[in-house]
């Protein structure tokens, strides 16, 4: 392994890949390589909740507003007003937030037991006491 050295005594060693044909350097590429590609299933599903949760927003403020400046004879600025009120209400900002936090969280219990990441989204919460 690259990096080894003896303490005392002697050592005979035999070298198969120096340089950039090691273990290490090799290795060192691929993880260079990945630079935040691959996200955690979790992060995924949440993008995947929030892309969802915003498709669907857009025909309920149409309804909504509709409702409030056709239906009800509000004034426009009173049906903007409300229609906007409602959506964001409707919007799930404080899901990165909590999901950030828990990844700390658990960040932090790996690193009690000398466990370093990488990356902390790559951090799944299976089971860490």
């Amino acid at each position: 392994m690259s990096g080894s050295f003896v303490v005392s005594g002697e050592c005979y060693a035999r070298l198969e890949n120096v340089g950039a044909d090691s273990y290490i350097s090799k290795l060192s590429i691929e993880a260079k390589s990945m630079n935040g590609k691959e996200q955690s299933q979790m992060i995924r599903q949440i993008n995947l909740i929030v892309k969802t949760v915003g498709i669907i927003i857009i025909p309920i403020a149409i309804i909504l507003f509709w409702q409030s400046f056709y239906v009800n004879d509000d004034t426009f600025s009173k049906s903007v007003t409300s229609t906007v009120a409602a959506i964001i209400g409707m919007i799930p900002e404080g899901m990165y937030l909590l999901t950030t936090l828990a990844l700390a969280i658990s960040t932090v219990k790996l690193a009690s037991k000398k466990v370093l990441l990488h990356d902390m989204k790559q951090c799944h919460l299976g089971k860490i006491k």
